[in-house]
């Protein structure tokens, strides 16, 4: 009987197990299998084809079910693709697995079986990838991409930015409930876009519905028409500023109660417009950048990331709007006079009755000013530079910013509309001198000096091989990455051995800084290790451990040992296991070697190499390196703090947050105990800092040296931007871009900007200080000089090697001056660009035309001029016209020429191609220039065509821009802004 019992449970047991496993297979043949994201790119890929027809055009799966979410609240489910009945209502983020699929409907259906039913396929995430970003050389503008869902992409997935702090994401295009709330500049990536909002993620997977309009969505400029970026120019305007008047500060979004951004920017620069708001026609704040683009996937070391380069919202207010990038200089072999007028009516009336004279215009000689009774004389000029034959023959300075043209005008017979500023010529000049010194500090800060200093005794040797390896591959990484930016890397190996070794092996350098790498690597293969010294005499060294530490730091922060350059950034990388011990053969102490430091502005990594020992004396020593190395650290900060305390007060502000970070610092590298079993005690996480690395663990080695050496290339934005900060008239210590209510602030700070700052202003205080002294015959600098050090120390600027303490307090006073300069208040004004009248048709222009271009741009324009030259060889032929023309497209465009020439492109002329993509018209009246490449194409031109002469202008062109763009960096004719190279170009330079 039990036995019969036990077979009918058995039998149970088969048929429940068969049940579920049917069960099992009916619903995994139940859902579809999801489409491999390797093939569909975006959710819109899938859209407009049933599921038969996906097999048939290549439908490919994966082995997984087929998920989707619901894109938004309220999505009706239907019982029918007809939509006659609703079934369930489904809700944002709601997921389902996928049924069937037609061209419009999807049949779905929940986790738990209880929700299933038709939905409209573009109310559902049936993809897990993101939009591909728009081709930024196709948009000109984010309104380009508002309002249409098609659009032309690359492939790389769609980053956006929030362009607002406190912008809200929804559940549903209708924005009716908000899904979070997010902050200026987050980060996202678009899944889906309607005519007016994106639905968005972020990396942490939070999902919602945004207005297109508050996010960054383009990683460039706004644009005009023919691809000149908009520009703000930074200004006062007479009577209109109520606030802060010296400085304009960004805020975190398009309000005047939004918090600023913390940085400033000083009247008279210009930036970037990446956005308008409302709009672009009536606009009441502007959204603005250093850089023309930025670089979406980069990492803080760049100074392309949108982090580093974006500024913040500025109200119109405070800003003139400048989108043509003309400017108008004044003619010095003019004939006549210029007046600027203060408005259209009465210049137009003036030389109605005055263009055979040169009276100044007053109300009593301009007839609409006479039937004005309220007007007075000196209201109706702006500036007066020239009086009647009293004309202003000065040569403009190339950096000096010229009156830029407000209104694109080709009609010289009516009147410009230009901006002026009131500062006076030797106010711009004194500027732009200290900007000067301000862009070589800038120059070469670009640029690293990497020395490793290397305990050379035998329990070293496995690390020296490695120290190659790294240095290879990081110069590698580096030069791939940074070759636009014209940086430089250089690495050094210096090693130290034992007081008691020979006295050549003491200090030893291994390979001075260089930039080949494969040398470093040799030189290490050879090194002669030595062993620790262990006896003197009979008698045990209580030294027997520790090394010549102190010795080999101060010799190779020294110049005459190594090459260090001038104005780069400088890292010592410390590699030891054992302390120092100066065998009473030197009294170098860890205080003199921090002041060292400081002086010279070097960074500081060590990393202490720990090893288990019983040895009581190997303990000591493995402790003494760490405790010595503590004490440099907290030497270095108790320096940088009261420098910055006490030289640099009234200048710059210290504020409490640094004060902190200093203060903790220093209370951190107290508390190292020698009584302690551990031999090592990490400190620091910024500029200068102690990590303990265990002997065996080669892989944390290598990362920490990784590591430190990608902060050091951090440490270079951040002196760019504290650069660009004192060009703008900030005098801040603390990181911009790190809110001051930021908690950990504290903690793990990885920004170095407090601690990098002494040394920034020392170096930016011997250069201007430097530049003065080089001027100082020059009567009026030097009344400047006596000015800032007393009559009693003039004979001292005459001394043959000058006192460094003298030059760096004479920059520092021109540096004051600088960041509390007066401010000039900026207006508009009209002139005319040849003055009226038949007799003054053939007397010179009163202006010239100047064009401003950045270095890069210029290149860009160049490189159509640079193929016809190197591929042609400057000769255009009948026969070869038409492949001429066509790489002359390419070039413009910025396509290669390996791709097919889009019909587009065929259907336009290089001339209109020119004034589309580079914004200038060509001066040459060539009827092939004037041709569409399809007419060029099919032969339609004159077998009699001048290409002779067509060759003649396009070389004598290439050849012009091409000296104008090899000018070198420090010519003057380049002058800089926020780290971009510009250059005026006078109209006939230009092709």
């Amino acid at each position: 009987m039990f036995s019969f019992v036990r077979i009918i449970v058995a039998y149970i047991c088969i048929f429940i197990l068969c049940v579920n496993f049917f069960a099992i297979v009916e619903a995994s043949n139940l859902y579809l299998k999801a489409p491999d994201p390797k093939y569909y790119k975006s959710n819109t890929d899938l859209l407009g084809c049933d599921i038969d027809e996906s097999v048939n055009l290549g439908y490919t799966k994966t082995n997984k079910d087929w998920i989707v979410y619901a894109d938004k609240d309220y999505i009706s489910l239907y019982n029918s693709p007809e939509e006659k009945r609703v079934v369930n209502v489904i809700n944002f983020l709601d997921e389902f697995f996928v049924i069937n699929l037609t061209k419009k409907y999807v049949l779905v259906e929940a986790k738990n079986k209880k929700v299933k039913g038709w939905g409209k396929v573009e109310d559902f995430i049936i993809l897990p990838n993101y939009l591909k970003a728009p081709a930024p050389y196709l948009y000109k503008r984010p309104s380009d991409l508002w309002g249409s869902i098609a659009y032309e992409s690359i492939e790389s997935d769609w980053q956006v930015f929030a362009a607002k702090d406190n912008l809200a994401l929804y559940r549903s295009p209708k924005e009716n409930k908000v899904a979070g709330v997010f902050n200026y500049l987050n980060e996202f990536f678009v899944i889906k876009m309607t005519e007016k909002h994106i639905l968005v993620e972020t990396k942490y997977k939070k999902k919602g519905w945004g207005k297109v309009k508050d996010f960054i969505i383009l990683t460039h400029a706004y644009k005009t028409n023919n691809s000149i970026n908009h520009k703000a120019v930074l200004l006062n305007k007479v009577g209109s500023i109520e606030d802060d008047i010296d400085a304009v500060k960004p805020l975190r979004g398009p309000f005047s109660n939004a918090i600023p951004t913390e940085k400033t920017i000083r009247i008279l620069d210009f930036a970037y417009i990446y956005s308008y708001y409302p709009n672009k026609k009536e606009p009441s704040f502007v959204l603005i950048s250093k850089k023309p683009y930025f670089l979406p996937y980069t990492d803080q070391g760049d100074p392309y990331t949108i982090y580093n380069s974006m500024l913040g919202w500025v109200p119109i207010s405070r800003v003139r709007l400048w989108c043509t990038r003309e400017a108008l200089e004044p003619n010095i072999n003019r004939d006549y006079p210029i007046y600027y007028f203060k408005n259209k009516e009465d210049i137009e009336s003036y030389y109605k009755d005055h263009d055979n004279d040169n009276k100044c215009p007053r109300c009593n000689n301009v007839p609409l000013c006479q039937r004005r009774s309220t007007t007075k004389d000196d209201e109706i000029l702006v500036i007066r530079p020239d009086f009647e034959d009293n004309i202003d023959r000065n040569t403009w300075p190339p950096e000096i910013f010229r009156y830029m043209i407000l209104k694109s005008n080709n009609d010289i017979t009516k009147p410009f509309e230009i901006g002026i500023a009131s500062a006076t010529m030797s106010d711009q000049i004194f500027k732009k001198n200290v900007d000067k010194s301000i862009d070589t500090i800038y120059v070469l800060a670009k640029s690293m000096d990497i020395v490793f200093l290397i305990d050379a005794t035998m329990s070293m040797s496995p690390y020296f091989e490695q120290v190659g390896t790294i240095a290879k591959s990081i110069m590698g990484q580096f030069n791939r990455k940074n070759i636009k930016f014209e940086q430089k890397l250089r690495f050094g190996v210096v090693l130290y051995r034992d007081y008691l070794n020979d006295k050549k092996d003491l200090f030893e350098i291994n390979t001075n800084l260089t930039t080949n790498t494969a040398k470093i690597q040799q030189n290490l293969k050879n090194i002669r290790l030595i062993k620790r010294i262990e006896k003197v005499g009979n008698l045990e060294d209580p030294a027997y451990y520790p090394e010549a530490v102190f010795q080999a730091l101060i010799k190779t922060i020294n110049k005459n040992h190594l090459d260090w350059k001038k104005g780069t950034r400088k890292l010592i990388v410390h590699i030891g296991d054992a302390g120092n011990h100066s065998r009473g053969k030197d009294t170098i102490n860890e205080k003199e070697i921090a002041q060292k430091m400081v002086e010279n502005d070097i960074s500081y990594c060590a990393i202490q190499l720990v090893s288990p020992s019983k040895n009581e004396e190997h303990c000591k020593a493995q402790k003494l390196f760490c405790f010595q190395v503590i004490s440099i650290i907290r030497h270095i900060a108790e320096i940088s703090l009261k420098k910055s305390q006490e030289e640099d007060q009234g200048l710059f502000k210290l504020q409490k947050n640094d004060i902190n970070r200093f203060n903790l610092l220093i209370n951190n590298s107290k508390k190292f105990d020698f009584n302690k079993k551990e031999v090592c005690s990490p400190l620091g996480e910024s500029r200068w800092m102690l990590k303990c690395v265990p002997t065996n663990d080669i892989g944390e080695y290598k990362k920490t040296i990784v590591n430190r050496i990608y902060q050091h290339e951090v440490d270079i934005v951040n002196v760019m931007n504290i650069l660009d900060d004192i060009r703008m008239g900030s005098k801040a210590y603390y990181d911009p871009n790190i809110p001051k209510n930021e908690k950990n602030t504290l903690g793990k700070n990885t920004s170095s900007r407090p601690f990098l700052m002494p040394g920034v202003i020392n170096s930016l205080a011997l250069e201007i200080g430097n530049n003065l002294m080089r001027r100082k015959d020059d009567p009026e600098i030097r009344a400047k000089i006596i000015k800032y050090i007393g009559k009693s120390n003039i004979k001292r600027i005459y001394s043959i090697n000058p006192d460094k303490k003298l030059i760096k307090s004479i920059g520092k006073k021109e540096l004051e001056v600088y960041l509390n300069n007066d401010i000039k208040f900026f207006t508009t004004a009209y002139v005319y660009f040849k003055r009226p009248g038949e007799k003054n048709q053939k007397s010179p222009n009163q202006f010239v035309k100047a064009v401003l271009f950045e270095k890069e741009e210029l290149g860009r324009l160049l490189s159509p001029f640079d193929q016809f030259h190197y591929k042609w060889h400057g000769r255009a032929t009948p026969d070869n016209i038409r492949p001429i023309m066509r790489d002359f497209i390419l070039a413009i465009v910025g396509e290669s020429d390996d791709v097919p020439l889009d019909p587009k492109y065929a259907s336009q002329s290089i001339n209109s191609l020119f004034e589309i993509y580079r914004g200038i018209s060509l001066r040459s009246n060539h009827p092939i220039l004037k041709m569409k490449y399809s007419d060029i194409k099919k032969g339609f031109f004159s077998s009699d065509i001048d290409l002779p002469e067509l060759s003649k202008y396009l070389i004598n062109t290439r050849n012009r821009l091409k000296k104008l763009y090899l000018n070198r960096e420090n010519d003057e004719r380049y002058f800089s802004v926020f780290g971009q190279k510009f250059i005026w170009i006078y109209a006939y330079e230009l092709p």
